[in-house]
């Protein structure tokens, strides 16, 4: 899931001794936000996953994490076939409360009450691609009444979820529903590309941030053993009504190439 931190030590149990079910427990020390490289909170993480059958998988996991808050959610996912066409789909939901690890509370500390869900849909005929998500992180429009309604996933790689303008590495007061689509083609000699589109809005309040069109190539470079390249492009487009960071119109684009080795 996506609140996994991006660098840390861990402690980890494994268990899959019940066919069809695994389990995992952790705790993470020295968890390091995205945005913050010595941040150093601790994260306690459990996680459960039992596949019914290819077409149901039921994944439940729990995020302890330090002064943020815990938090608990289910996913259902799976695969069938239809014909020659592929399709998979996760239905996601989750629930953040307050942090159960926490160092001396502040009077300024806030009560976390928030929620998430994701549905998805997708599909592959013969190599063709397509898909629909919708995502939502709940907001808070109140910030007066001492709770805090807004999800946050500050240890998540939210790079890869959110538009590759990294407009959304925090989750902004009001929330975020990011409705977006896919649309690529796959096969062995091609390669990977894909395009997808996000009209991002908030949970609460009916603001509109703007939309992101993103852009990725994936190939294998041909007479370069175990190297792949990579090309991917994000054009952001504000919405007239945003100022700061989210009102401005932003275009990236990166180039890069992976060697994988054994020792």
């Amino acid at each position: 899931w996506r609140q996994m931190p991006q660098t840390y030590d861990a402690t980890t149990i494994f268990n899959n001794s019940i066919e069809g079910l695994d389990l995992m427990a952790s705790y993470v020390t020295k968890a390091n936000k995205i945005t913050d490289s010595v941040n150093n909170s601790d994260i306690g993480i459990l996680h459960a996953k039992y596949k019914v059958s290819d077409a149901l998988t039921v994944t439940g996991y729990g995020y302890l994490v330090e002064n943020l808050g815990d938090t608990y959610g289910i996913a259902l996912t799976g695969k069938t076939k239809a014909g020659d066409i592929g399709l998979s789909y996760r239905a996601e939901y989750a629930m953040m409360g307050d942090a159960s690890m926490t160092e001396t509370p502040t009077a300024t500390q806030k009560n976390a009450d928030a929620d998430y869900y994701n549905l998805e849909l997708g599909m592959n005929m013969s190599g063709i691609l397509a898909g629909v998500n919708y995502e939502v992180q709940s907001g808070d429009n109140n910030l007066a009444d001492g709770e805090n309604n807004t999800f946050s996933t500050p240890y998540g790689t939210n790079h890869k979820f959110n538009g590759f303008a990294d407009k959304f590495l925090a989750t902004p007061v009001q929330g975020l529903a990011d409705a977006n689509i896919m649309l690529g083609y796959k096969s062995k000699d091609f390669g990977l590309l894909k395009a997808i589109y996000h009209d991002f809005s908030s949970d609460v309040d009916s603001v509109d941030y703007g939309t992101e069109l993103d852009l990725v190539y994936k190939r294998a470079i041909p007479g370069l053993k175990n190297v792949v390249g990579l090309l991917k492009y994000a054009d952001y487009s504000a919405d007239s009504s945003q100022t700061g960071a989210l009102g401005t119109d932003t275009q990236k684009f990166w180039v890069q190439l992976d060697y994988k080795f054994s020792l």
